[in-house]
Order: C-alpha cells, then structure tokens, then sequence
C-alpha cells in the first residue's frame, strides 16, 4: 500500500468510530428513565412534566427540565385510579 491510501484509511477509520461514539452517547442520552408511579404523580403535581402518552399498560413522557445526570424521557407502570387512590391513604 502506498502512504496516502494507508492515511486515508486510517481517517476513515477514526471517522467511522467517531461517529458510533457520537452515535452512543447520544443514545446514551436519549434513553428512558424508568420512574416509580409515585414520582411521576409528585412530577406532575410539581408541574415538571411537558408531554404525557397513556397506553394501556404504561405512561411516557417528556420533562420540561431534565436534569443533565437524568434522563429527558421517562415512563412508568400505569396504576389503576382506584389502586392508586388506596395506595396513597396508606
């Protein structure tokens, strides 16, 4: 191999891994924070929440203000109302 194909390899080798750092730390970044159902109801009383999807057996969301060592996006098991509402006289 001549030096130049050696150098541009090399380059596009450290490109390649630079972008799957970037790409981790991302996702790193990105992921879920899994919340008990107590601090989500303490969030939202809070007014710390921006975004809600309720589905069948979770709740997703969004924070207004992350902080940097949490995570942005959480979700939690949902609880039924009447669970909930029992749970919380105790």
């Amino acid at each position: 191999m001549q030096n130049t194909t050696r150098f541009n390899l090399f380059y596009t080798i450290a490109a390649i891994l630079g972008i799957i750092l970037v790409h981790e730390a991302w996702m790193g970044y990105q992921s879920i924070k899994p919340l008990a159902y107590s601090e989500f109801q303490t969030l939202i009383r809070e007014g710390k929440v921006k975004e809600v999807i309720i589905t069948r057996d979770e709740i997703r969301g969004e924070l207004k203000y992350p902080d940097p060592p949490n995570r942005k996006y959480f979700r939690t098991t949902r609880v039924d109302n009447g669970l909930a509402e029992e749970l919380q006289k105790l």
